[in-house]
């Protein structure tokens, strides 16, 4: 993945990050905390803080196979290792985004499919 040097998070921006990810942990909804715990992770993510937004990414698909935004969170966090040529580590979330009931019979699931031959010839 990228090499450069995160930028560093303003005290707000850091405590909000911080804030979302208690609330996604602690709220007995989830579904109304997903989209700030997306955004939280999409902001990680542009400035740099690829391991910890992906890190996050990955739990929130883990925990709600079911979320209206599983696509683009996994889709972010696929296309993050398609982008960085880490074909391995993209066919090896390919195949655990394989095994998760809920998507099986969806569009996403077809494109999991794809991206899997896709990798695993390069990897």
């Amino acid at each position: 993945m990228d090499s450069t040097k995160p930028n560093e998070l303003s005290a707000d921006a850091s405590t909000w990050v911080s804030w979302v990810r208690d609330l996604f942990q602690w709220t007995h909804d989830p579904a109304s905390a997903e989209v700030f715990y997306f955004e939280a992770n999409r902001m990680l993510y542009a400035q740099g803080h690829l391991e910890d937004a992906l890190k996050g990414m990955a739990r929130f698909f883990r925990t709600n196979p079911g979320s209206k935004i599983r696509d683009s969170i996994s889709g972010s966090h696929l296309d993050t290792y398609v982008a960085s040529e880490k074909w391995e580590w993209a066919y090896e979330l390919c195949e655990e985004f394989l095994k998760i009931e809920a998507w099986k019979k969806t569009e996403f699931h077809e494109k999991v499919l794809v991206a899997a031959g896709d990798t695993s010839s390069r990897s």
